[in-house]
């Protein structure tokens, strides 16, 4: 590291700390203090509320400082210390789930799995596909590549299904999983490997899930969901990894066998060892395999290429999964989380911050409110944080990220994208907390436009910004008849929010007018996936089954992570 970085790393050290423990704390420790000595009569509990959404922002604003601070100071110890040279090649499963995949796209993943420069493996094509020329494909792709191909009579369970379904016929000692757009790198098992056979209490290990160059070039949401892979598998990760809180991704990951055999269960008739009640397999695995005892680690060296939404409804989809799912473990683990005797606090505190992250719809939303009542109704429930956390969180933010290659462009984009879907994340949120179930769908990765609509549906952001430039000329007229100076805080946060809504909407549109005039220029494609590449279902259908019995993973703010 040359001076001049190192420098800008000391300097953003200092600042983190001074942030995390002097200026956020005091923050709380005066808003509490006005508001337990203030009399706001019949608003007192709306105070309250605002007050609560502040925490939640203050805390994950918070949550993203120490992992910047244990990023920078120790993960590079931590991982020097787990890399070994390896005598033996004990022998791998590499499982590669998939459900009516572009078989193109798929062909190239199980090519780059055979690759590996890792000579004791065998790869397994998971084959739960239900439309018959792609199955037909899939059979030709296994015969190709000279890998075994396994169908199953139904889809229980979805991806944790699948894999469950072969996982007793294995005799291997490690299993890796990768999904079907994730290619992996030659040496990815060579130095995987051993680490598991140098700890013999880790149960898993997860590696980054990095984007790989789109060919037409990356328009506004490929942009932005390819910041929010970096953010997460930087500085985030590589701080949950220091504490063995790195929860599983589901792809680019290996297991140890008998760390899976140990969450064994009988359900049903068929064996369980990842958790198949919630879509997020992944995630409910991590908990049930921490409360075990076995160790977790993120290892940010070796990692697979792979696709990231391109339109809004496929990231829109693939968000709301996230949220219904993620929530619903947090929710549905929590006792076991909090008085699980395996747990660190420190694990305690990471999978409270990952399952109370989607709760950002709500406390966006409840500061759009906060803002209207003031200026509106001249009720006094301002607040400071918007001007706290932007000149201070925000700057670490985007220097510690920058430090890392993130563009600021890209994490501006990011942060819009983020921002826009708080009416996606309530719903979610609300979902999983009404006990309702989240169906299992493909992410669509692959064109740029709306899947099954010419125009994107962000009417409630429609809405909220033409109220939010309703409210904001109230709130200047009323300023400028001689209005308090406290006005400013509240028109502040309202401004920010139009611009952050402005730039969403006029993003997304111009991605898919710009998707629509190649398309209309296109000369028509060949029929290389039958009639229609696949039944893509919109995020509507995620909230409208409600759960059986057994079944079934901040941004918004300047600074807050993704």
């Amino acid at each position: 590291m040359g001076d001049k970085a190192g420098a800008r790393e000391t300097v953003l050290l200092i600042a983190s700390k001074i942030v995390l423990f002097l200026v956020l704390p005091l923050y709380v420790v005066l808003r509490v203090f006005f508001l337990a000595t203030s009399d706001l009569g019949p608003w007192t509990f709306f105070s309250w509320v605002v007050f609560f959404a502040e925490l939640y922002f203050i805390i994950h604003a918070s949550n993203y400082l120490v992992s910047f601070i244990r990023s920078t100071k120790h993960y590079g110890r931590l991982k020097d210390s787990v890399a070994k040279r390896y005598g033996s090649e004990p022998h791998v499963a590499v499982l590669i789930p998939v459900y009516n995949e572009p078989p193109q796209i798929v062909d190239e993943t199980v090519a780059a799995a055979m690759r590996m420069d890792y000579g004791n493996k065998s790869v397994y094509l998971l084959d739960d596909s239900d439309r018959s020329e792609i199955v037909t494909e899939m059979e030709a792709i296994a015969k190709k590549h000279g890998v075994q191909l396994v169908r199953r009579n139904s889809r229980v369970g979805f991806k944790a299904g699948s894999i469950n379904h072969v996982v007793p016929r294995l005799e291997s000692g490690y299993i890796a999983v990768f999904d079907a757009d994730q290619q992996p790198m030659r040496d990815f098992l060579s130095k995987i490997i051993p680490i598991f056979e140098a700890n013999a209490d880790m149960g898993y290990v997860q590696t980054p899930q990095l984007p790989r160059k789109s060919p037409q070039g990356a328009g506004f949401v490929e942009t932005a969901a390819s910041a929010s892979q970096f953010i997460f598998y930087r500085h985030i990760c590589e701080g949950k990894g220091t504490i063995s809180a790195q929860f599983s991704c589901g792809s680019n990951v290996v297991y140890r066998k008998t760390a899976l055999e140990s969450l064994k269960r009988e359900e049903d008739g068929h064996a369980i060892y990842l958790d198949e009640w919630s879509v997020t397999e992944d995630y409910a695995t991590s908990v049930l395999m921490h409360e075990k005892g076995w160790k977790s680690l993120f290892y940010n060296e070796t990692w697979g290429e792979g696709l990231v939404p391109a339109s809004l409804d496929a990231f829109e989809a693939q968000r709301a999964r996230w949220a219904i799912g993620t929530t619903g473990v947090f929710l549905r683990y929590l006792p076991r989380i909090l008085f699980g005797r395996n747990f660190s606090w420190e694990q305690k505190w990471e999978y409270f911050i990952s399952g109370t992250y989607f709760f950002l719809g709500i406390a966006n939303f409840i500061m759009i409110v906060n803002t209207a009542v003031f200026v509106l109704f001249d009720i006094p429930l301002y607040t400071s944080l918007p001007l706290v956390i932007f000149f201070f969180n925000t700057v670490i933010f985007y220097a510690s990220q920058g430090m890392r290659g993130n563009g600021l462009k890209d994490l501006l984009y990011e942060q819009v994208l983020n921002f826009i879907m708080f009416p996606l994340y309530i719903k979610a949120v609300l979902s999983a907390i009404t006990g309702r179930k989240a169906s299992f769908s493909v992410t669509h990765k692959y064109d740029t436009s709306s899947s099954g609509s010419g125009s994107p549906d962000l009417g409630a952001q429609l809405a909220t910004l033409l109220f939010c430039l309703f409210v904001f000329a109230i709130g200047v007229r009323t300023y400028l008849l001689g209005h308090e100076e406290s006005l400013l805080f509240n028109l502040f946060w309202v401004a920010y929010t139009i611009a952050m809504l402005t730039a969403g909407i006029a993003l997304v549109g111009k991605q898919y007018h710009k998707a629509g005039q190649t398309t209309a220029r296109a000369s028509p494609m060949p029929r290389l996936f039958g009639d229609g590449r696949q039944s893509w279902a919109r995020p509507s259908v995620l909230f409208n089954q409600a759960a059986p019995a057994r079944s079934w993973l901040p941004q918004g703010r300047p600074g807050m992570p993704s």
